[in-house]
């Protein structure tokens, strides 16, 4: 979890909206239980600000980032 946590705060900083969404997507799937109420609204901002910076019809493969 701190790994992709890493991953979204470092493409969030690069400007990278797929790379942010890739991670901040795996991040919800996979950890959903274990995120605190206070990150799930970071986590909800960084997901916001990546799709308006996506342009539309982008889509994220799903092997973006490692298992």
């Amino acid at each position: 979890m701190e790994v992709l946590s890493d991953l979204l705060a470092v493409a969030v900083r690069a400007g990278d909206p797929l790379a942010a969404w890739a991670a901040a997507a795996r991040l919800l799937r996979g950890f959903y239980p274990l995120i605190l109420p206070q990150s799930q609204v970071s986590l909800a901002q960084a997901l916001t600000s990546a799709s308006e910076r996506l342009p539309a019809g982008t889509r994220c493969p799903t092997s973006l980032f490692p298992s």
